[in-house]
């Protein structure tokens, strides 16, 4: 007599449009394991008694950076290819929406504003900026040294804010890449909302970014909550 063929049980995340993701808490934070610290002069520690980090910048060095980003750059633009990374982050301006906030997808993990200017450093990148002096988030691509740029209407003001980049396929050349902050699409000066476009052409790989920066010789203090991250595999 036949016997019935048993299979084991998919586990959740292949059954699930075969997505490759990951979600941290931080109930635990080691730099050098599934993130790291990125390069700055202040510290990145757990928050005592809540499930998140803390990152600080040196309370004596203007535009000093902190923050942490994934070790390994895993995420990339590619034909056929759904990304997004998501997390929360709590801040207030330490004076006069003086802060710096980078958050997002980088092939360089301390990406640092100063001075309210735009990352400096060529590089494949989706982020959600929020520069000294502004009062406005800003949405930022690029790839090598061509940078597409928008300043949202949305405001960043402080607070607890959800952000979250979204990667697609534009078309066969193109990622479409698409910004929100508390589950809204950031818009531009005309109402829309903000799509920018970045060739899958010579992209390199990247990694999971959130730093907070200042504006002044004083300390910037931001709280990660959570930070989460996935693509769908292209089988």
């Amino acid at each position: 007599m036949a016997t019935v063929l048993r299979t084991a049980d998919l586990h959740p995340q292949l059954a699930i449009h075969q997505t490759a993701c990951v979600f941290d808490d931080f109930f635990n934070y080691t730099t050098g394991g599934l993130w790291a610290t990125t390069a700055g002069s202040g510290s990145v520690v757990l928050t005592t008694g809540e499930d998140s980090v803390t990152a600080t910048t040196q309370a004596s060095t203007d535009n000093d950076f902190m923050g942490v980003a994934s070790t390994a750059a895993s995420f990339s633009f590619a034909s056929g290819k759904g990304m997004y990374v998501e997390g929360r982050l709590i801040f207030a301006n330490q004076a006069s929406a003086n802060a710096n906030i980078v958050f997002g997808f980088a092939s360089n993990a301390a990406v640092g504003i100063t001075n309210g200017s735009n990352p400096a450093t060529s590089m494949t990148s989706a982020l959600i900026l929020k520069k000294d002096g502004r009062t406005n988030w800003t949405a930022f691509t690029s790839n090598g040294a061509a940078q597409v740029v928008t300043e949202a209407v949305n405001l960043s003001t402080d607070g607890s804010y959800i952000l979250r980049v979204d990667v697609f396929n534009f078309d066969d050349l193109n990622a479409g890449v698409s910004f929100s902050v508390n589950g809204i699409q950031l818009r531009n000066d005309s109402g829309i909302g903000i799509i920018h476009k970045v060739p899958y052409a010579s992209v390199a790989a990247m990694k999971i970014v959130c730093e907070v920066g200042a504006g002044s010789a004083n300390a910037q203090v931001g709280k990660i909550d959570y930070l989460s991250a996935g693509y769908n595999r292209l089988i």
